[in-house]
């Protein structure tokens, strides 16, 4: 199992995690382990997670709640 992050699109947003086999992250050739995962959340408090993806599961923790002012 292996993860991936993008970096933010907007200025004030946050990188977001992804499987690695999701197909929005397909072109980001870096992998991360768990243990990689769990130093980006440290480094990134505001770490995302995608919710076509929904790495949450794979991590085997809790969806995350609905960040505030994200548009529908």
């Amino acid at each position: 199992m292996s993860w991936k992050v993008l970096p933010s699109r907007a200025v004030e947003g946050h990188p977001v995690l992804h499987r690695g086999s999701c197909s929005i992250a397909k072109n980001m050739p870096s992998l991360l382990s768990k243990e990689d995962v769990r130093m980006t959340f440290e480094e990134f408090p505001g770490l995302e997670m995608c919710d076509l993806c929904a790495p949450w599961g794979s991590l085997g923790i809790d969806k995350p709640p609905a960040h505030q002012g994200r548009r529908p």
